[in-house]
């Protein structure tokens, strides 16, 4: 396959997919067998592709969503800093029973 320049196996893939089965299998097999092979090959590259880009958008939308999450969880232990800050001043002057 690889001896066979990317021009070619890219024409003969897209033939493959315009042909009918009916049609592969009325072509002699010294014709057909390339033609099965370039676009086995490259139907093996479109789905890996696919399968990446897949991935990628879903560890993109996972950090987003990681990303929101940690905005939120920043922002509450923030809130709840600052009503420890201004509850600090009242718990002075509670008066010590001994």
């Amino acid at each position: 396959m690889s001896s066979l320049p990317a021009e070619r196996r890219r024409y003969l893939a897209q033939i493959g997919r315009r042909l009918t089965a009916q049609a592969l299998v009325r072509r002699e097999p010294n014709r057909r067998h390339p033609i099965l092979l370039t676009l086995l090959a490259q139907s093996s590259v479109d789905v890996l592709d696919s399968v990446v880009q897949l991935f990628d958008q879903t560890l993109s939308s996972s950090e987003s969503r990681a990303r929101i999450k940690l905005r939120k969880v920043l922002a509450e232990r923030a809130k709840l800093s600052e009503d420890r800050l201004a509850l600090q001043p009242l718990t002075r002057r509670v008066p010590r029973c001994a």
